[in-house]
């Protein structure tokens, strides 16, 4: 009478078979993690970088001035750049700085090279406050918000744009953000998002 069973062979064959699927199982799953720790990393940063240029363009977008005094300043001293807009809050006759018995203030953003971080100065600053003039205002506990991490490589992240009468025409942002400035940039592990644009303050008078 003959008698059927699994010889050893087919025991380890079938054992490897098992080690195979099971090690493609893994390498699947461990896959889709990191996929979707990319994504989330990718999904933040973009975020961020959108919010962020947001802010900076209504600012800008909210500038008054006119081309002998254009209620933009702007100063690359490294390790910093930052720009500063005037904003009028109730007389839009004039141009007067609430430290000289006026209303206007000052919305500023500076980008510290060393660090990589993009900072907003949440206080509204006088003219004579504005960074680099006087960076305490800036440094100060409660007096600034982090917005973004930029690319080291990034240097100023803003370019005014002047016609050929030297007349201000524009002001170009640049964002270039990375997910950790310490590392190098990688479509997976660390992500990069860039997003530029360009503004025309409307309350600039040319």
């Amino acid at each position: 009478m003959d008698k059927k069973g699994i010889t050893l062979t087919e025991l380890i064959v079938a054992s490897i078979l098992i080690g195979i699927v099971m090690i493609g199982v893994a390498a699947f799953s461990a896959s889709i993690e990191q996929l979707h720790t990319s994504t989330n990393r990718s999904t933040i940063l973009t975020m961020k970088t959108t919010a962020t240029m947001n802010h900076i363009t209504r600012a800008a977008y909210l500038a008054v001035g006119d081309e002998t005094d254009r209620g933009i300043i702007d100063r690359a001293i490294p390790p910093r750049n930052s720009i500063c807009f005037r904003h009028d809050t109730n007389d839009p006759s004039s141009y007067v700085s609430i430290d000289n018995g006026g209303d206007d203030t000052w919305t500023c953003y500076y980008f510290d090279i060393l660090s990589s971080l993009l900072y907003l100065c949440t206080v509204p600053m006088a003219e004579a406050d504005v960074p680099p003039n006087n960076a305490v205002k800036c440094d100060g506990t409660g007096t600034r918000r982090l917005l973004l991490t930029l690319d080291p490589a990034q240097g100023t992240f803003y370019q005014i744009i002047e016609n050929s009468d030297g007349r201000l025409e524009s002001i170009q942002f640049t964002l270039s953000a990375i997910f950790d400035p310490t590392l190098a940039p990688h479509p997976i592990t660390n992500p990069t998002y860039t997003a530029t644009t360009q503004v025309s303050p409307p309350g600039h008078s040319r």
